[in-house]
Parts: structure tokens; C-alpha cells; sequence
């Protein structure tokens, strides 16, 4: 916590500095810093407050690979307070900006939130559907975390369908 405090107080500094130069992107980056330093703090609405900030900056910029990384941060936050439906549309969103720039570890990693997102919503063929998708696409860029990711999430879905027993 006291790490994440000194960060935030340097990166609301820097934000001061980088609006006076007018510098957009880096406004929009220290803006997502900020946003995942809240998120570590335990402060959410704060949070979507400055990751909301820093998502049209992004988007003005053509930056599609971190409007797409904001937007999965903000589709976590949603999910971790109960609210499916804004999680489902950022996660969907930040799947087709992943497509968009090719960044296939993104997708595979959203791919992952959106069957997490869908698990919550009891939509479990949904689920499955994703997280074998995001399994298929980390072992073809031999991705062992991404691969142990979906694994999990898997095998979550499956104690919740009630096909297994979790021990």
C-alpha cells in the first residue's frame, strides 16, 4: 500500500507536468497509471474515474492497443462490482481493438475476461466457449501463463457446471 500511495503522488505530479506541455498521450498513460494505482488501493470508484479519463485520449490517438488494455482494466472493475452488462460491452470492445492491432496476447487475455465475465452471468456455454478459445490461441504462442490461465478458468467452469468436485 505504501508503494502504490508514492506512486500515485509521483504520477498526479508528473500529470500536472505533462498537461502544461500538452503532451495527450502521456497525459492519457500517467491517467491509466493513476486509474491501476487506485484499483491496487482498494479505491475502484476512483478508479473508473481516471481510467475513464484517459480511454477517449487514447482513442483520439489512435492508440487502439492501450485503448483496449484501459478497457479491460475498466470491464474488471465492472465485473468485480456485479455490473455484467458494462463489463461484457468493455471486454467485447477491447477484444476487437486486441484483433484490430494484432496483439495476440491481449486477445487471448480478453478472451479469458469475456468467459470470466459470462461464467458470472451463468452463461456457461458462453464461458467455455472463450476460455477454449483463449486456450487455443496462448498454446499456439506458447504462452504458458495465458495456457495456465484458461486451464484454470476451465476447470472453474466445470465445478460450477457441476461436472467435477474441487478439492
Amino acid at each position: 500500500s505504501g508503494e502504490w500511495q508514492q506512486a500515485l503522488s509521483q504520477y498526479l505530479h508528473a500529470l500536472e507536468t505533462v498537461r502544461v506541455l500538452g503532451q495527450r498521450q502521456g497525459e492519457a498513460v500517467l491517467l491509466s497509471n493513476i486509474g491501476i494505482a487506485y484499483q491496487s488501493l482498494g479505491e475502484p470508484a476512483k478508479a473508473l474515474d481516471y481510467l475513464g479519463q484517459a480511454l477517449p485520449i487514447f482513442r483520439a490517438g489512435d492508440n487502439r492497443p492501450a485503448a483496449g488494455r484501459v478497457l479491460g482494466l475498466i470491464g474488471r472493475l465492472h465485473l468485480a462490482s456485479g455490473r455484467y452488462r458494462q463489463a461484457l460491452a468493455c471486454e467485447q470492445e477491447a477484444l476487437g481493438a486486441a484483433q484490430a492491432s494484432g496483439d495476440a496476447r491481449s486477445e487471448a487475455a480478453t478472451l479469458n475476461n469475456l468467459g470470466m465475465v459470462y461464467a458470472a452471468r451463468r452463461d456457461q456455454i458462453s464461458a467455455r466457449r472463450n476460455f477454449e478459445s483463449a486456450l487455443a490461441l496462448s498454446r499456439s504462442l506458447k504462452d504458458t501463463q495465458g495456457e495456465a490461465a484458461a486451464l484454470q478458468n476451465l476447470a472453474d467452469a466445470e465445478v460450477d457446471r457441476g461436472k467435477a468436485t474441487a478439492l
